[in-house]
C-alpha cells in the first residue's frame, strides 16, 4: 500500500485515543495526540507542535525497516521483521526510564516486541521532541515495514486481519467499513506507464477487495450486518 509510512503511525495513535474514550479512562494528566507533517524534510511539523504544546513527555509512533527486505544489510541495520511485534528503540534521543516503562508495560501485558539501536539520531520526530524546550523525555515505538518509501509498502496481512478480529471480539464490533483507496500519479493518462497502472489497480481494487472480504467473512461468521462504503479515486487516471 502506498504511504503506510507514516499513515500507519497516525492510525495507531488514533486507535489509542478511541480506546481511551470508549473505555472511559480518566488520566491524571493532559494528553495531546498529534499527527505532524514534513517529517521527511526536516521534522518541521514536530518542531512546531513541541513549541506550541510544550510537552513534559513524548511517545512517538513511526515505522522502521523490516531488515529481511531484499538489499537490506542486517549486519549494519539489525534484525527486525514484520509479524514479530513493534520495535522499541535505544538511541541518544530516547530517555532510558521512559523506555523501560514501555518495556515493562509490554512484558506485563505479554505483548511481543523487538529492539533496535540507533547511533546519532533516530530519523523520526523523536529527535525534534527530545531536544526541544530544554529537553523532553521521549521514546520511540516503531512498526516493521517492508519496501519503505516505495509504492508497495507492506505490513503483515495477519496483523491486519488480527486487528479486525480483535475489533469484533473485544471492542464491541465493527458496523461500518469505509474504503478510501488512492493511488496518485501526477501524469496525463496517455503518459501513464503499464507499471503505474498496475500499482493503481493493486491499491484501488485489490486492497479494497482484501479488506472487504476479510470483514465480510467475519460478519457472515458472526451473523451480523454492516455497511461497506467504497470510495475510489479517479485522480490518478
Amino acid at each position: 500500500c502506498r504511504a503506510l509510512d507514516n499513515r500507519i503511525g497516525g492510525f495507531m495513535i488514533a486507535e489509542v485515543a478511541r480506546l481511551l474514550h470508549e473505555n472511559k479512562k480518566k488520566l491524571p494528566f493532559g494528553l495531546y495526540i498529534t499527527n505532524s507533517v514534513q517529517e521527511e524534510v526536516g521534522l518541521r511539523g514536530a518542531e512546531m507542535i513541541t513549541k506550541t504544546i510544550r510537552p513534559n513527555v513524548a511517545i512517538v509512533t513511526d515505522v522502521t525497516h523490516d531488515t529481511t527486505t531484499p538489499m537490506m544489510n542486517q549486519k549494519t541495520q539489525g534484525d527486525c521483521e514484520i509479524n514479530k511485534g513493534p520495535v522499541i528503540s535505544y538511541a541518544p534521543a530516547v530517555q532510558q526510564k521512559l523506555r523501560e516503562l514501555i518495556i515493562k508495560a509490554a512484558e506485563k501485558n505479554k505483548i511481543p516486541f523487538q529492539r533496535a539501536a540507533s547511533s546519532r539520531y533516530t530519523g523520526t520526530d523523536t529527535d525534534a521532541f527530545a531536544y526541544s524546550n530544554g529537553g523532553v523525555p521521549s521514546a520511540l515505538i516503531s512498526l516493521p515495514l517492508r519496501y519503505m518509501h516505495t509504492t508497495v509498502e507492506m505490513v503483515h496481512k495477519n496483523d491486519v486481519e488480527n486487528v479486525i478480529k480483535e475489533g469484533f471480539n473485544k471492542f464491541s464490533g465493527i458496523d461500518m467499513l469505509i474504503n478510501n483507496a488512492a493511488g496518485n500519479f501526477i501524469s496525463p493518462t496517455e503518459r501513464l506507464s503499464a507499471n503505474a497502472f498496475s500499482v493503481i489497480i493493486d491499491i484501488v481494487l485489490k486492497g479494497t477487495c482484501n479488506y472487504t472480504l476479510t470483514l465480510g467473512k467475519q460478519w457472515i461468521k458472526n451473523k451480523t450486518a454492516g455497511t461497506i462504503l467504497n470510495i475510489a479515486t479517479t485522480y490518478a487516471m
